[in-house]
């Protein structure tokens, strides 16, 4: 099985608590689509937040795969995100959070619990794709590697990370393939300074 995470397209803040896809963002979405053609995707799953699920629809709509939501793939919770006092994700171990206010090792159990759903039964030849937010893609490297260690990854918005699923493997049973490819946003000339070239393992 290979599972694709997506980091949902460029957004803009329209308030406090909601963003929306930006006219980069929806261009992005486009082009992300159109370079998922021939994937051969049997799963396509997405965030509830608005800005992946817009960056899921135009897959959805591309590929003609039904889109389902999941909230276990959602970023780490913070009640008050716009709070200069709220401790950082990986600060919120052993410590009284606010309600509503999610713990990193709660936010680990959550996306591993979502990723192994994914590989009950899971075939060779599966591909299931996840859109969803940069967090997210921390999370899966740290669960999928064991390292525990304080890794941050660079992921370009819409940037495509591939990880293999191989039980059994004496190598291993995950293989990253491709980390923030961005080659759909290079050539439809997407790219912004914020974003960065693929890095393949």
């Amino acid at each position: 099985m290979d599972l694709l995470l997506i980091r949902h397209a460029h957004d803009d803040r329209v308030g406090p608590h909601a963003r929306r896809l930006s006219a980069l963002g929806r261009a992005q979405c486009a082009a992300l689509a159109k370079s998922l053609i021939g994937s051969r995707a049997d799963e396509l799953w997405t965030s509830p937040r608005s800005r992946a699920v817009e960056t899921a629809r135009e897959i959805s709509r591309t590929l003609r795969l039904p889109l389902r939501t999941d909230p276990r793939s959602e970023e780490i919770r913070t009640a008050r995100p716009e709070d200069p006092d709220v401790l950082p994700p990986r600060e919120r171990v052993g410590v009284t959070l606010a309600d509503g206010t999610e713990d990193w090792n709660a936010f680990l159990d959550r996306v591993s619990a979502f990723v192994s759903e994914r590989c009950l039964g899971s075939h060779d030849d599966r591909t299931v794709v996840l859109v969803t937010h940069s967090g997210v893609f921390d999370a899966v490297h740290e669960v999928l590697t064991g390292s525990g260690r304080r890794v941050e990854l660079e992921i370009a918005h819409t940037g495509i990370t591939t990880w293999r699923h191989r039980p059994g493997s004496p190598a291993g049973t995950w293989l990253l393939r491709r980390h923030n490819d961005v080659a759909h946003l290079a050539r439809e000339g997407l790219l912004t300074d914020g974003d960065y070239v693929e890095r393949r393992p």
